[in-house]
């Protein structure tokens, strides 16, 4: 701060010094002397921007030196977006329609037809704190269609930047320069049908969410329980001779597709696997569940009748 100050009282003292010569020189005319003079001054003023210049490169140096050129000496976020198979970019309204926010359309219509194309940014990044690492990796995510909010915050595009990521989650940035972002993992984005504004709906959800997610944990549970008793009937059936009839085979692979499938189910939901095989499968089983229950229900029938 001491140096700051002997620099600043230097270059001002030099400034008014020239300023001085140069009106002493206007008002006195000395033979011979007007070139020195004018020669001293102009090294004095070439001196005065020289500090000047030096002491402006020096601050932006020390400027640039505070602020790191990437996110390296950031701490990583533990939860990364990872793009799969089910990321989908979602878009509130149905294609070639848009958002009407202002009800300009006279109804109470969400959406209405539109002229404008929407093309939202899609990118592959890294999240550190307070920082974000594009890897320019090109992303083409699937679109869904739909609001997913009961109720919601409105983002627009003019004060906000939106960015979809490679999870198709929404990326809202700040655009007056703040490093703060937020990622939301339940929104919709389309723009509105008139100006072009682009919004963003995100969902507040965090108490619903949890509790929709203990609810999961909760049949899984409940279906785990179940399994035993599923298959213990299916056995039973098999193994003694006086139920191996029709109704008991087909009690027997009504129990067993049962059982398959919610052991798959539960699975699914417990660890958060995300598997197209495994979700076929579920389905086989729970059609396979359907069919062996009609003929269960058709061979009671024929026999009571």
């Amino acid at each position: 701060m001491h140096d700051l100050l002997i620099r600043i009282l230097v270059i001002i003292a030099c400034i008014v010094e020239s300023w001085s010569f140069n009106g002493i020189l206007s008002q006195t005319v000395i033979n011979g002397t007007n070139d020195t003079l004018l020669k001293f001054i102009n090294s004095i003023e070439f001196a005065a921007a020289n500090e000047a210049l030096n002491y402006s490169a020096s601050t932006e140096s020390v400027k640039n030196a505070a602020l790191p050129d990437d996110c390296s000496q950031r701490n990583k976020k533990a939860a990364q977006p990872i793009y799969t198979k089910n990321s989908r970019l979602r878009k509130c309204c149905p294609h070639g329609e848009g958002l009407s926010v202002f009800r300009d359309n006279q109804t109470d219509e969400f959406c209405d037809s539109t002229n404008f194309k929407f093309e939202p940014i899609t990118i592959s990044v890294v999240l550190y704190d307070n920082c974000i690492e594009d890897e320019e990796n090109a992303v083409d995510l699937q679109v869904e269609i739909g609001n997913p909010c009961n109720s919601s915050l409105i983002y627009n595009d003019e004060d906000d930047a939106f960015f979809v990521l490679q999870d198709g989650s929404l990326l809202i940035m700040d655009k007056y320069g703040n490093d703060s972002y937020t990622v939301e993992k339940y929104y919709c984005l389309d723009m509105d049908n008139v100006s072009g504004i682009t919004y963003a709906i995100t969902c507040i959800t965090a108490i619903e969410e949890h509790l929709k997610r203990g609810q999961i944990i909760a049949i899984a549970a409940l279906m785990l329980v179940s399994i035993p008793c599923l298959l213990i009937v299916s056995y039973i059936h098999i193994k003694l001779k006086e139920l191996r009839s029709v109704h008991g085979l087909c009690l027997s692979s009504l129990s067993l597709c049962l059982a398959l499938g919610y052991f798959l189910h539960s699975l699914v939901h417990i660890f958060k696997i995300d598997s197209m095989k495994i979700g076929y499968a579920i389905q086989f089983l729970m059609l396979s569940y359907f069919i062996w229950f009609f003929c269960l229900c058709w061979n009671v029938l024929v026999n009571i009748w």
